[in-house]
Formats: structure tokens, C-alpha cells, sequence
């Protein structure tokens, strides 16, 4: 909307992780270090893509 007060501009800060089976003992081993890998990315600076293994 040509009025609105958001930029226009949208950003996104991603946590990657590679986990093979023996890297991992189920989802919520992955989901714990995707979520890391997610909050390394914003402490890092925001807009940026963070990989975790």
C-alpha cells in the first residue's frame, strides 16, 4: 500500500542444519540445533543464513 509506514524491503534471518542419523537421536535433537543455528544468524547480524553440522 503506497501509504503504509512498513518498508518494503523484507529480510530474513534462516538456521540450517545438517544431521545424519548418528548426528542426531531424533527430531528434537535437529529441531534444538536448527534453532541454534536460527539464533547464531540474528546474534550475527540479522539477514544472513547460518549452516550448522
Amino acid at each position: 500500500h503506497p501509504s503504509s509506514e512498513v518498508d518494503r524491503n523484507v529480510t530474513i534471518s534462516i538456521g540450517v542444519v545438517v544431521c545424519t542419523p548418528s548426528d542426531c537421536e531424533g527430531m528434537e535433537d535437529l529441531i534444538r540445533m536448527a534453532d541454534k543455528a536460527l539464533y547464531q544468524a540474528k546474534r550475527d547480524g540479522r539477514n544472513r543464513v547460518v549452516f550448522l553440522q
